[in-house]
């Protein structure tokens, strides 16, 4: 997948980003959430969060179907660049550790109402 945020973003800027982030939150995680292309959820939420590291995935995807409003039947899936699913317990500071962007220090997810691979 394709992330808009890095489209949008030059990785100078992006690292500039990050670094301010680390500095004033130590304890924290920078994560750019971002609707998958094939989501057909429209409504828009922000792109960039700074959790703390002990969040579980669980708790995250709460926060997001709060945020997106959606009723309890709807599905929601998470992949994290684009391309991995990770488990509901996991704490974000593990799955920052193994997934993060080496070249700008964020870590990348989005969300569908669906898989999609490839």
């Amino acid at each position: 997948m394709e992330f808009q945020y890095k489209n949008n973003n030059s990785l100078e800027s992006r690292k500039s980003q990050y670094r301010k982030i680390v500095e004033n939150h130590p304890d924290k995680v920078p994560v750019i959430l971002e609707r998958d292309i094939h989501c057909t959820i429209n409504k828009a939420i922000k792109t960039k969060y700074i959790l703390s590291k002990e969040v579980t995935m669980a708790e995250f995807v709460k926060i997001i179907r709060e945020k997106l409003d959606l009723k309890p039947e709807r599905a929601l899936f998470f992949l994290v660049n684009g391309k991995h699913s990770v488990t509901m317990t996991e704490e974000l500071g593990q799955i920052y550790e193994k997934y993060k962007d080496k070249s700008d220090g964020f870590l990348y997810m989005s969300y569908s109402e669906e898989i999609v691979y490839g």
